[in-house]
């Protein structure tokens, strides 16, 4: 019976010395894997953090070129605008001198006085134009001021060029019926000589 026993001590001792080794084994299986998954993770989280740096360089880089591209275009614009104004003044005081010239030279006719009329109503429709063009100037300048505030309004940004691309066409428009009352002043000033 004590060799039973004995037996059987030895056979629980072999199991547990078994038992703790498979512990052992598979504890240092788990460590081995949780230390391969921590080092994947680890590995994982520098590249997204990397692709997130990368990514936010690219965004900035975008939003400088936009910034670049929106100065760029606005200085063209304010330029334009100033020309254009330029040159309607311009318009406006040749108009003055013609229409000046025209007077002294057809007072026999009848017809240089409905012209004068007709000129007139021009140059203020010009002139009123001016006037719009310079609104249209402080529009922009207020734009260039929200812009630089950072506080952009694209939705009002996009109807007010809309609205200054409309009076551009009327501008035109203007810029037309001017070039006939020119044809029709010089045919008339033809006639009187």
């Amino acid at each position: 019976m004590q060799q039973r026993i004995n037996d059987l001590n030895a056979k629980v001792q072999s199991a547990e010395e078994e038992f703790s080794a498979q512990v052992r084994s598979v504890t240092d299986n788990f460590t081995r894997d949780a230390e391969q998954l921590t080092n994947e993770l680890d590995k994982r989280i520098n590249n997204a953090t990397g692709e997130a740096s990368h990514s936010l360089d690219n965004i900035r880089e975008l939003v400088h070129g936009l910034r670049s591209e929106v100065e760029e275009t606005q200085h063209d614009l304010f330029e334009k605008i100033r020309r254009d104004s330029d040159q309607l003044t311009a318009t406006v005081e040749e108009i003055d001198k013609r229409q000046n010239a025209f007077i002294t030279q057809t007072r026999v006719f009848d017809r240089a006085d409905e012209l004068k009329a007709d000129l007139e109503q021009n140059i203020e429709k010009l002139k009123a134009e001016v006037t719009r063009f310079e609104i249209y100037r402080n529009t922009m300048d207020d734009l260039n001021l929200k812009y630089e505030k950072g506080n952009p309004s694209r939705r009002g940004s996009n109807t007010k060029i809309a609205r200054f691309m409309g009076e551009r066409k009327n501008i035109e428009i203007l810029e037309n019926d001017f070039a006939k009352l020119t044809v029709l002043s010089e045919s008339m000033d033809k006639k009187t000589r």
